[in-house]
C-alpha cells in the first residue's frame, strides 16, 4: 500500500482506496494494524477536508489496542482542526468521536461481560492499557471538546446543539441498555450553558441529559450499577 498514493486528490484510486480499507475494516470489530499504521501517518499532515468521510469512518474504528497511539497520532491532529474549523467540520469531528467512544464502550461491556477477573478483559490489550481507563479517557476528552463551542460560537446553533445531545445521549442510552455507567460528565460548566437555550430544555434528549447531568451521583466508569 502506498501511503503517499493519497495525496493526488483529482486521483479515482485515492477514495477506491480508501472504500477498501474501510469495507475491509468493517469485516472486524476494529481497524487491523497495517490500517492503522497508515490513518497515523496520514493525519500527520491532512487538512481536514480530502477524504474527511472515509478519514472519519476508519478513526471510529480505531482499536482499543492502541489507545495511546490513538491520543497521540490520531486525536492530537484531530483536535487542531476541531480547534480551527468551521462550524460543519466541529460537527463532522464531534460525531466522530462519539462513533468512536460508543466503540470503545461496547468493546470494554463486551469484554467485562464475558469474565469476571479483570485478567480476562486485559489480554487483547497491550500490558499498558487498561480499558477502562481508555474510555475514561476518551469521554473526558469529548466533553472537554463540547465545553469548547461557546467559546467558539457563543449561542449555539440547532446543528451543533444536536451533535452534543447525541452525545451524551448515547452515554444514556448504553446504561439503559447495558447498566454500565459512565459518568463525571457532562461538567457543569456544560449542562449549565446547555440549560439557558429553549430548544435544549424542550427536547426529549435535553431535558434527560440536563436533570441527569444535575442530578445523579457520580459513578465510575463502566461500573456496574447497584
Amino acid at each position: 500500500m502506498s501511503y503517499h498514493a493519497f495525496y493526488n486528490p483529482g486521483k479515482k484510486k485515492d477514495s477506491s482506496t480508501f472504500d477498501v480499507l474501510i469495507r475491509f475494516s468493517s469485516c472486524h470489530q476494529e481497524n487491523v494494524p497495517g490500517v492503522e499504521k497508515f490513518l497515523c501517518k496520514y493525519l500527520s499532515s491532512w487538512n481536514g477536508d480530502l477524504h474527511s468521510s472515509a478519514v472519519f469512518a476508519l478513526v471510529s474504528r480505531f482499536s482499543m489496542s492502541s489507545a495511546a497511539k490513538c491520543f497521540e497520532c490520531v486525536l492530537d491532529p484531530v483536535h487542531k482542526i476541531f480547534m480551527f474549523g468551521s462550524l460543519q467540520k466541529q460537527c463532522e469531528i464531534l460525531e466522530c468521536l462519539t462513533e468512536l467512544c460508543k466503540h470503545w464502550i461496547t468493546l470494554t461491556v463486551a469484554k467485562l461481560d464475558g469474565g469476571s477477573a479483570r485478567a480476562s478483559i486485559t489480554g487483547g490489550f497491550d500490558d499498558e492499557v487498561d480499558p477502562e481507563t481508555a474510555v475514561q479517557a476518551l469521554l473526558s476528552y469529548i466533553d472537554s471538546c463540547v465545553s469548547l463551542v461557546p467559546t467558539f460560537h457563543g449561542i449555539p446553533t440547532p446543528d451543533i446543539l444536536l451533535v452534543v445531545l447525541n452525545f451524551y445521549m448515547m452515554l444514556l442510552d448504553t446504561y439503559e441498555e447495558t447498566k454500565y455507567f459512565v459518568c463525571e460528565i457532562p461538567q457543569r460548566g456544560v449542562v449549565d450553558y446547555l440549560s439557558r437555550y429553549p430548544n435544549t430544555r424542550h427536547s426529549p434528549c435535553g431535558s434527560q441529559l440536563l436533570h441527569d447531568g444535575l442530578s445523579s451521583p457520580s459513578l465510575s466508569i463502566m461500573k456496574h450499577a447497584t
